[in-house]
């Protein structure tokens, strides 16, 4: 009977620990350039957008392992819009810490007093870090995206795409803090 005992209480003891999952946060700033068309009409014109995300992911068990979360981000395009858009994102990896991050969210636009609904996609791609020491990653890439806006009023359909970068918002702080360190602050 004691040797049972023994071996239950050994296999217990050297059994290998389970894996933590780990929420992750990241922040980013999107700077990115595209095309707006408004169907059918085939004109298309540049814009430029500029933008502020933040996704908390979580399950990921290691740096090479997928993640599901929720996403939320504030733009404007051309400076003369602003979208508010909070969705889904899905971290798929590919090469250690460099995943593609998927995401699509329904918006909302608001253009010159009006308000239109519409919907996004983004394919991004770059360096996404694992959380070892605390939930926060730094995160860094390129992205694909593209939004659809519906008609309202006398606002037409439009369709956009663009191409851009994210660069962790937090980074963004650090010549600040290494500046202000050097004067002795």
């Amino acid at each position: 009977m004691r040797a049972p005992a023994w071996l239950a209480v050994l296999t217990i003891i050297s059994a290998p620990a389970a894996a933590q999952a780990r929420p992750e946060l990241t922040t980013n700033l999107s700077l990115s350039w595209g095309r707006r068309a408004t169907p059918p009409s085939t004109d298309r014109e540049a814009i430029l957008g500029l933008g502020l995300g933040a996704s908390l992911l979580g399950d990921r068990e290691s740096s090479s392992g997928f993640a599901a979360g929720a996403t939320l981000a504030v733009a404007t395009m051309d400076f003369g819009e602003l979208q508010i858009a909070a969705g889904g994102a899905l971290l798929v990896p590919v090469l250690e810490s460099f995943p593609f991050v998927v995401q699509a969210a329904p918006l909302v636009a608001l253009d010159g007093g009006a308000v239109r609904p519409g919907v996004l996609g983004r394919l991004g791609w770059g360096v996404h870090s694992f959380p070892r020491l605390g939930v926060y990653v730094l995160s860094a890439g390129v992205f694909v995206e593209t939004r659809y806006l519906a008609a309202v009023s006398d606002r037409p359909r439009v369709l956009d795409w663009s191409v851009g970068v994210d660069l962790d918002a937090f980074a963004l702080l650090w010549p600040w803090m290494f500046l202000w360190e050097a004067i002795g602050g």
